[in-house]
């Protein structure tokens, strides 16, 4: 019940996030501005203590610009940090059509004795565990295979790979800016189940709940690269019901090879000490002699069994 507690308590403050105040204290609106007059002055030739003065910043907000990773840096050209309506509007969408799902399998939910009431609590764990492992699973094929070329995925493919060269890019953005994208596939996910009227309670809060988590981890992914994470934040992640910055930071070493998971990380342990991913590699190295990066980083990683 603790458990569930602090899950509901993060996701009011990713929604206050979208709504338009950071758990810095500083609306984002204004962060986003500053730093990216940040990087058009830089780019101008001005330097930084003109730049920190034009932007009129409090003491507390110079010291989170004086430090390694004080702009953005970009994989695609036409990335960037400015929320627009449009992304706000797909998560809206993604929201919507969450809640939507929820409220249809709550007016069909009998919580009148105590063995429906542990099966739901058993299938929002179930959720989580799965949500885990499937945002392993994903940035570990994005991170190893794929380009700019690759059909559909080409620009997640490079993005992933690319936020290993800079990582802090991905704390400049707003909670819209950083999961719209994934709203490509959350949606029709969603919609798509709410179409069926006649799906299980249990299976739809499951699916419902397991969908969210694809976006949500991107979010917790954010935190996780944050210097000083919000102490809310901070909390969740030293108790592990979040993904932590010391858990995700074992997979910011090269070959970047484990640590794949970013919704809560607990399926990293099992995962690593396995090598479910070394098989994974080895399996589509047969079918397809592609070869992955962390092979091409690590060539011994092909013989580990």
């Amino acid at each position: 019940m603790k458990c569930m507690l602090c899950w509901l308590l993060t996701l009011i403050c990713i929604a206050a996030e979208t709504m338009g105040y950071g758990l810095h204290g500083i609306p984002i609106a204004r962060r986003i501005n500053t730093r990216l007059m940040s990087v058009e002055m830089k780019q101008e030739g001005v330097s930084r203590d003109e730049i920190l003065n034009q932007m009129q910043l409090s003491k507390e907000e110079i010291k989170e610009y004086v430090r390694k990773g004080t702009a953005p840096e970009f994989a695609l050209p036409d990335d960037s940090t400015i929320e627009t309506p449009y992304q706000r509007g797909l998560l809206a969408t993604h929201f919507g059509v969450t809640f939507l799902n929820l409220m249809m399998a709550i007016s069909c939910m009998h919580l009148d004795n105590i063995n429906n009431i542990l099966s739901y609590i058993a299938v929002i764990i179930g959720s989580i565990i799965l949500g885990d492992f499937s945002t392993g699973v994903f940035h570990w094929s994005v991170d190893n295979y794929g380009s700019i070329k690759t059909p559909i995925f080409g620009s997640v493919c490079v993005a992933f790979q690319g936020h290993h060269e800079s990582p802090w890019t991905i704390t400049f953005r707003s909670f819209a800016n950083n999961v719209y994208k994934i709203c490509y596939g959350t949606i029709p996910a969603l919609i798509i189940l709410s179409v069926f009227t006649n799906i299980d309670p249990m299976v739809r809060t499951f699916f419902s709940l397991y969908i969210n988590w694809w976006l949500i981890s991107q979010e917790f992914h954010k935190y996780s690269h944050m210097r000083k994470a919000p102490k809310i934040i901070k909390y969740l992640q030293d108790w592990g019901i979040i993904l932590s910055k010391k858990e995700h930071g074992l997979h910011h070493t090269s070959p970047f090879e484990a640590h794949y998971c970013i919704l809560t990380g607990i399926c990293n342990p099992l995962l690593d000490r396995t090598n479910f991913f070394r098989y994974l590699e080895r399996i589509i190295y047969k079918l397809t002699k592609n070869t992955p990066n962390t092979w091409n980083a690590d060539n011994d990683l092909q013989n580990v069994y």
